[in-house]
């Protein structure tokens, strides 16, 4: 294993804030790979404003791509040798070293990477987590980052906490350590320069203590490494969708409009989540706080969608909380949840879910007050 370090105190620094997927460079004519499986990907351009589009299975990729997957799909991308498994609901961005080494930067959400060869390189970015995995994709790599928000905490001042995890899986993997930014002094203190990762365990990285990683042994291994869940039922024919939109050439954007207004309420909440991975809260708003017998979400699916787009929009507040929803002035009750901003589970002045089919309860004002919009969630 990896040789530890005496343990690290807390840095007192300010945790960072969420690693930014800097734009793709402008295509030079160079092919990265392929998107393999039957999954859905889409990619940022950078023509004029910046715009999403969908890549369809067998399209090449350039040498630097920066990528989503909606929820309900896991995307293949294969790397020159390596095979990159993009779980739902996963912002990534590929790209080729200057040494021809494949690099993977997991912004949020999770991936599993493994190739072929036994000499394989996979360059790794996952929050503070950098450098290479040098031996060991022969066995599966699992590699995630989460974006998490402190109860009560304000998004225009405090950045997310953001935690970050390379996982061997089975057979073990060398770690190599590199800089986060080429004005990084050292490397993270608690590991070694170069080492061996056990089977069944993980380097781990959490903001909250930026300048140290940790190794952990796993027992069992998380759910999403070991065996995810598939989509359920309405969630693949929201899925089926809008593939079938894509299938027919429209444009991505048209068809997460679509589906925003259509009658179905998965389609509509689906196009809600996957514009939010892109950095649009708008239609994910309009949902949360519907107030309407008819167009309102059951609890179930209220619930559902809160957690699929809410902590992602606040770990991101830091780039958009000076700007206010074009719904702010909607009037919106506190729900009963300690994950909100000041929120309690405890707090009497909390509504109580309501009876019948409806929202069973709605957004707090101060987050639908200031809910970023597409102008200005743009990391």
């Amino acid at each position: 294993a990896l040789a530890i370090a005496a343990p690290v105190a807390a840095a007192s620094a300010a945790p960072p804030a969420m690693p930014r997927a800097e734009p793709p460079a402008a295509a030079a004519g160079t092919s990265l790979g392929v998107v393999g499986g039957d999954g859905v990907i889409v990619r940022r351009m950078e023509e004029g404003q910046p715009v999403w589009v969908a890549l369809p299975g067998g399209a090449a990729i350039g040498a630097r791509e920066d990528i989503v997957v909606p929820p309900g799909f896991q995307s293949d991308v294969n790397v020159r040798g390596v095979t990159i498994r993009l779980l739902p609901a996963t912002r990534a961005v590929v790209a080729v070293e200057p040494s021809g080494v494949p690099r993977l930067e997991v912004v949020f959400g999770r991936a599993v990477a493994r190739a072929d060869r036994p000499d394989a390189v996979l360059g790794v970015a996952a929050g503070g987590l950098v450098g290479a995995i040098t031996a060991g994709l022969a066995g599966p790599v699992a590699i995630g980052v989460d974006l998490e928000r402190e109860p009560g905490s304000d998004p225009a001042a405090d950045p997310a906490r953001v935690r970050a995890s390379v996982i061997a899986v089975t057979g073990g993997l060398v770690w190599r350590q590199g800089a986060a930014r080429a004005a990084d002094e050292g490397r993270l203190e608690g590991i070694a320069p170069e080492g061996m990762v056990d089977s069944r365990t993980a380097l781990t990285w959490d903001s909250a203590a930026p300048a140290a990683a940790r190794i952990s042994r796993l027992h069992p291994l998380p759910e999403w490494v070991e065996s995810p869940r598939p989509a359920d039922r309405l969630a693949r024919s929201a899925g089926e969708a809008l593939r079938s939109r894509l299938d027919a050439q429209a444009p991505l954007a048209r068809a997460l409009e679509e589906m925003a207004s259509d009658q179905r309420v998965e389609n509509r909440t689906f196009a809600a989540a996957t514009r939010a991975l892109l950095g649009d809260f708008d239609a994910a708003v309009e949902l949360l706080c519907v107030d309407s017998p008819t167009r309102g979400l059951k609890e179930r699916q209220w619930l559902a969608l809160e957690a699929e787009t809410v902590p992602l929009a606040l770990a991101r507040g830091v780039n958009a909380a000076a700007k206010r929803s074009r719904i702010a002035a909607r009037p919106a009750r506190q729900r009963k949840s300690s994950r909100w901003p000041g929120g309690s589970a405890t707090r009497s002045s909390l509504t109580a879910p309501r009876s019948g089919s409806s929202t069973p309860s709605k957004l707090p004002t101060s987050w639908c007050g200031a809910m970023p919009t597409s102008v200005c969630a743009t990391s």
